[in-house]
């Protein structure tokens, strides 16, 4: 597993994305298709752990020999850089540290939840999260791209840095923002339609929490990509840590209040809170910017807007989901993309070599 992480993150960092996504998708099917396979075969634990053994080494095998085969890899030749081994044992403490605390984050809701009103609430508030939290599959997709992209960019000090992080934060947002005011309209009748008479009020408005939570967390991910693709891992660390026992204890007392509805509103409140930790951290790291707000501060503002959306009545909140996306796309469109990104993206749109520019 290790070295399988290493050869698909050296891969990453020359772009081979095609090549990891044939071999990963490849063996992720054979997860799946060997074990069943042997366990038709009337194969015991064993022989599913020694299927899933064979994918393993296989994948990072065939990640192995597509290192290999780049034309412009560095030699195999051991060489003991000191500077870049203190680096690289910098980075990856703080980028371990942050991922600790941030794991703990996410599960210590689920701990407190049950410990202040009961399993059942666990229950309603765990569903929705984990189903609505595969969202961030497509985001995460995107920051692997943006990562060894944003790494080069800063390293020679280009100014297409921010320009490249402000077009990552208006697609996401744009495209999230539909995503999300689409699913809260229509999360009481899905979960009815799925859980039946076992749907709750509590866990309805959870999920749509979730969504909403959905919007900013995806644009934070942006911000922490884009403050590690600057080196600085250490900063995201310390956001979290700080986070830690403040989103705890005041966990405990929303849900030992107010149960799931107030757990599931701190969940918000801390993604919000980590959003703007993050774009602070960034604005204060840009080199050359000016001093202002930054524009992508309104995610945390849609984020709230789709919460309100929920307490609406079915009538007024999808007029009100439709004025929400198109205020989010006219923002993202004059706020977030300058003038040659609005011009690539006309011309992509319509296919045109010369549009006319973008107002």
């Amino acid at each position: 597993m290790t070295l399988t992480a290493t050869f698909r993150g050296f891969l990453e960092a020359w772009g081979r994305f095609p090549f990891i996504s044939v071999v990963t998708g490849g063996c992720g099917a054979a997860l799946y298709a060997l074990p069943a396979v042997a366990v038709a075969r009337g194969a015991g634990l064993v022989g599913v752990a020694a299927a899933l053994a064979v994918v393993r080494v296989t994948m990072c095998a065939a990640l192995a020999i597509g290192c290999l085969r780049l034309k412009e890899r560095p030699s195999l030749s051991p060489v003991f850089d000191r500077a870049a081994v203190k680096r690289m044992l910098s980075f990856g403490g703080w980028l371990s540290l942050s991922n600790i605390v941030g794991t703990a984050t996410i599960y210590c809701d689920r701990f407190l939840l049950g410990v202040c009103v009961g399993m059942a609430a666990v229950t309603s508030y765990a569903m929705p999260l984990d189903v609505i939290g595969k969202l961030q599959i497509i985001i995460t997709s995107l920051c692997a791209v943006l990562f060894p992209l944003m790494s080069r960019l800063d390293e020679s000090a280009s100014r297409e840095f921010q320009t490249v992080y402000r077009g990552a934060v208006a697609i996401v947002l744009s495209l999230m923002t539909l995503i999300a005011t689409s699913a809260v309209l229509a999360v009481p009748v899905v979960m009815k339609l799925w859980l039946g008479t076992r749907t709750t009020f509590d866990s309805i408005f959870a999920a749509q929490v979730f969504l909403a939570g959905a919007v900013v967390q995806s644009a934070a991910s942006i911000a922490w990509t884009a403050l590690h693709a600057r080196g600085r891992s250490d900063l995201t660390a310390w956001v979290h840590l700080g986070e830690f026992p403040l989103y705890a204890i005041a966990l405990y007392f929303a849900a030992s209040r107010y149960g799931v509805r107030g757990a599931a509103l701190v969940w918000l409140g801390r993604g919000v809170v980590d959003f703007l930790c993050m774009a602070v951290l960034l604005k204060l790291q840009k080199r050359g910017g000016v001093v202002g707000i930054p524009p992508e501060f309104v995610a945390a503002i849609v984020s709230v807007s789709i919460v309100i959306l929920a307490l609406l009545p079915a009538g007024e909140a999808a007029p009100m989901a439709a004025l929400t996306c198109a205020i989010t796309w006219i923002w993202a469109w004059r706020m977030l993309l300058d003038e040659p990104s609005r011009l690539r993206l006309v011309r992509v749109m319509f296919g045109r070599r010369d549009p006319r520019p973008a107002c």
